[in-house]
Parts: structure tokens; C-alpha cells; sequence
């Protein structure tokens, strides 16, 4: 919450001096460890996007909730399309480790040897 509140952006528009209206934007972010097979586990493969659009019951806001609305509606027609599974066990990891560490020390072994000419 701190965070949001130093990010937080208030902007003039055409109704007031001080924009009225909110974005904001949470991502939660879930992991999972198999702990048979090490695998690591990330969700979004069946993710929902939930988006809360605050309103006003007083009259003198009518412009800003039709605003807010008809915003609310469109972004309510995005598709984001099919999401794909991200798995990343501890071989996988370790595999990678193992190839950096051979890089590095081809890398040197390049550096000692001299061309012949």
C-alpha cells in the first residue's frame, strides 16, 4: 500500500483540477514446489483478471460514472488468449548451472592458449 500511494498519479481533466478517477493494478503472483520431483509450479493457466471500477451515487458525478463505465466495458472485452504451462524443475536448474560454469571455464581455457602462426 505504501508503495501505491508514493506511485499514485493525480492529473487535471476537463470536470475538475483533480482527477477524481483511479487505476490501480494487482498482480498476485502463486508458486508451488512438488516436493517428489522438485518441480516448480507458476500460476496464469487458468488466471481471471477481476477489475473494480468505484462509482459515485451523487448526481453531480453522472459525467465521471458513465465514464467509468463505459471504460469498465471495454476493457471487459480484452482477451488476453491462451495461457501456457511454465515449469522449471531443479535438473532443469542445475543443467543450466552446469552449462554457464562450462562457458566460463572455456572461456579461460581460450584465453590461456596462444594461436600458432
Amino acid at each position: 500500500m505504501n508503495l501505491g500511494q508514493k506511485n499514485r498519479a493525480v492529473g487535471a481533466i476537463a470536470l475538475n483540477d483533480r482527477s477524481s478517477r483511479s487505476h490501480s493494478c494487482l498482480t498476485v503472483y502463486i508458486q508451488g514446489r512438488d516436493l517428489t520431483s522438485g518441480t516448480i509450479l507458476r500460476g496464469w493457466g487458468q488466471a481471471k483478471t477481476l477489475m473494480f471500477a468505484h462509482i459515485s451515487p451523487e448526481l453531480d458525478a453522472v459525467g465521471e460514472t458513465i465514464s467509468t463505465l463505459k471504460f469498465a466495458e471495454r476493457v471487459a472485452t480484452i482477451e488476453l488468449g491462451v495461457a501456457c504451462v511454465n515449469k522449471n524443475s531443479t535438473d532443469v536448474k542445475e543443467l543450466k548451472e552446469q552449462i554457464l560454469s562450462l562457458k566460463a571455464a572455456l572461456a579461460r581455457k581460450e584465453g590461456q592458449v596462444k594461436p600458432l602462426q
